[in-house]
């Protein structure tokens, strides 16, 4: 079907959820960062176009969802450990419902700086790891193979708790649905979403903090709850 076609990618059709990064065969798509964010590229020596990548793809492809309205409820949520809400970004519910699942022999998928404050997606299954996933970071992040590890974990009969913007999650669910991989133990988070700003900006305004303060960046909040403090800098 693609034999004679060269696979090409607009990135401004592509939500950057790395599917396609995931499941080729031949190792042909890395992942790129520019301004505009995240978004695969495809090594033409590498690729036999075997059309793989196109079908994963979950961009505009509608999933039909069953809903009941009359049993559908809405909550309001805060933690009550104060603790844990000062370090959280808005009302704490991450690290309850990890914990949960983690308590249940589960492993938990959130969002966590690394070590140059690149945001990405990570695997977990021990509590004092939740720390790291904790607050919101306004940025993309790079999910690298987290769909390969989720349909594992789930093949395995591992709980999921999997946390991410919805293009994530749709992708996720239509990358599970293709697999036919049972999702009873995988639970999901949807963050609502106004759009994620790409790794490439947030890495320039770091260098311009580090160049106006003089300093190296030790810590990131994209919502200080403490009083006098800059925001954004700890």
């Amino acid at each position: 079907m693609y034999k004679n076609k060269t696979i090409k990618i607009v990135q401004d059709d592509c939500c950057g959820c790395g599917t396609c990064y995931s499941i080729c065969p031949k190792n042909a798509i890395s992942i790129s960062v520019n301004t505009k964010g995240i978004y695969p590229k495809i090594d033409d020596n590498l690729c036999i176009n075997c059309g793989k990548c196109l079908n994963y793809c979950s961009v505009d492809k509608q999933q039909t969802i069953s809903v009941n309205e009359k049993s559908m409820n809405v909550y309001a949520v805060i933690n009550k450990d104060k603790k844990t809400l000062n370090t959280s970004s808005s009302g704490g519910v991450f690290y309850n419902l990890a914990k949960h699942i983690i308590n249940q022999n589960g492993v938990v998928y959130g969002v966590e700086f690394d070590s140059n404050f690149v945001a990405k997606t990570c695997r977990t299954d021990n509590l004092d790891a939740l720390k790291k996933m904790m607050g919101s970071k306004y940025v993309q992040a790079i999910l690298g193979d987290c769909f390969l590890q989720v349909k594992n974990d789930l093949l395995n009969e591992r709980i999921v708790l999997f946390s991410g913007v919805p293009c994530q999650v749709h992708s996720l669910l239509h990358y599970l649905k293709i697999e036919k991989v049972n999702t009873n133990n995988l639970f999901t988070i949807d963050l609502i979403c106004h759009g994620v700003p790409s790794p490439s900006i947030f890495e320039q305004y770091i260098g311009r903090l580090q160049k106006k303060y003089k300093s190296e960046l030790i810590d990131y909040s994209f919502r200080n709850k403490k009083n006098g403090e800059v925001q954004g800098i700890r």
